[in-house]
């Protein structure tokens, strides 16, 4: 069996003979024992395709994805190769850069390359140098002791190649990572490595449906494969919207905020600080701040954006929190507006646009806040009751533009 440290050395023969270089038909970003971050550039015009890998079990059961917003030929193909290297167990038994090797041979094949070499010499190598036969237990005990006396805590041999390889990699992390603040893109990141594992649950599940020759769970498969791949979908462009929004102005200057709720990448809690100085709810957000009966020192508008698994083919369900608003079309919590229903819903609009839409509203329907309930909040089950009401009364009488009374 091989063992933790003949991951590592293999990991590190890759980083050695395809290092990261701006120019390079291949190349490792990074590679440890949790992770491989490797970049595939297309012949054809350079673009960069990124092949990453999470290690789920040491030393060779991988889940392969990429990060790259690809065209949709090429996110085809990688979807095609990458289901079935993940589907395949048969993969658990080769190793890391034979995995790998499969991937490259399969896009040279894909855009007709022949300058990109693979790592055949490697595996030779690495065969015989790391990949030794089993010579029964005494060797895996072997290597087990080995391991307890230089690593007396197994918790610290987890993360990467070398532990004084951290620091320095701790230290390279910047303020801001592709536009994006240090917070915020390790939010990203943890969000990134949940919806990795949830996909290994699933595809897990499926293998274990497939292999079980069971009626039952061939049709339950098959009347849960159209929700999943929702979801899927729903997940991939709300991770998009989010990296999008990280990186926008708008954000950045603190014209609002956005939390996720129990860090649920389905449900936000949207702080916004800042509306059209030149509206009536701009003052009443000023007078709030300093007013003696805002006894939480409340600063913002809290809205609740909950999006559903259809997203973004179906519109959240946005909702004020607090403080109680009047006016402004939001009725018991609920904003009341046709681009909040499936009929006035494009799954063009983002959700950065759908929120400056919702900020205008409230300001051109004269938005008031209510100082006399200021510590009150509006309650989820009465918003929903009262957005159903207004869309019932709006479908059969239609949507029409708010007399000048009512903005």
């Amino acid at each position: 069996m091989r063992s933790l440290q003949s991951l590592k050395e293999e990991l590190r023969a890759l980083e050695q003979h395809f290092p990261k270089r701006t120019n390079a038909p291949f190349s490792i970003v990074s590679a440890s024992v949790d992770d491989i971050t490797s970049i595939y550039r297309d012949p054809t015009n350079q673009r960069s395709i990124s092949i990453c890998c999470k290690i789920l079990e040491v030393p060779n059961k991988c889940l392969w994805y990429t990060e790259s917003d690809n065209r949709d030929d090429v996110q085809e193909q990688l979807t095609t190769i990458f289901d079935e290297l993940n589907s395949n167990t048969s993969n658990e038994t080769r190793s890391v850069t034979l995995q790998l090797e499969s991937i490259i041979e399969r896009l040279n094949g894909f855009f007709n390359a022949s300058n990109l070499p693979l790592p055949s010499h490697l595996t030779t190598n690495l065969t015989s140098r790391v990949e030794p036969e089993d010579s029964g237990v005494d060797q895996e005990e072997e290597d087990d002791d080995d391991e307890t006396e230089q690593h007396p805590n197994p918790d610290q041999d987890q993360c990467s190649l070398d532990d004084d390889e951290k620091v320095p990699q701790t230290e390279q992390l910047t303020e801001d990572i592709d536009g994006i603040s240090l917070e915020n893109w390790q939010l990203l990141q943890s969000l990134k490595y949940k919806r990795i594992n949830e996909a290994a649950q699933r595809n897990h599940e499926k293998i274990y449906a497939n292999n079980n020759n069971n009626n039952t769970s061939t049709k339950r498969e098959s009347a849960s494969s159209s929700s999943l791949t929702s979801s899927v979908q729903a997940t991939d462009r709300l991770m998009k919207e989010l990296r999008e929004i990280f990186r926008s102005q708008a954000y950045k200057k603190g014209d609002f905020t956005i939390e996720l709720v129990d860090e649920s990448l389905y449900e936000w809690n949207v702080k916004l600080y800042h509306v059209d100085k030149d509206s009536k709810l701009y003052a009443d957000l000023e007078e709030m701040k300093t007013s003696e009966k805002n006894l939480d020192k409340l600063d913002h508008i809290l809205l609740n954006f909950t999006f559903s698994d259809n997203y973004p083919f179906a519109p959240p369900f946005v909702r004020v929190i607090r403080p109680i608003i009047t006016g402004g079309h939001v009725y018991s919590g609920a904003i009341c507006m046709e681009l909040l229903t499936r009929q006035g819903w494009s799954s063009a609009y983002s959700v950065e646009s759908l929120l400056f839409q919702i900020v205008a509203t409230l300001c051109k329907a004269d938005a008031r806040i209510d100082f006399n309930s200021l510590n009150e909040t509006f309650s989820l089950q009465r918003a929903q009751q009262a957005f159903r009401h207004i869309t019932n009364v709006h479908e059969k009488s239609g949507w029409y533009t708010a007399p000048k009374a009512d903005g």
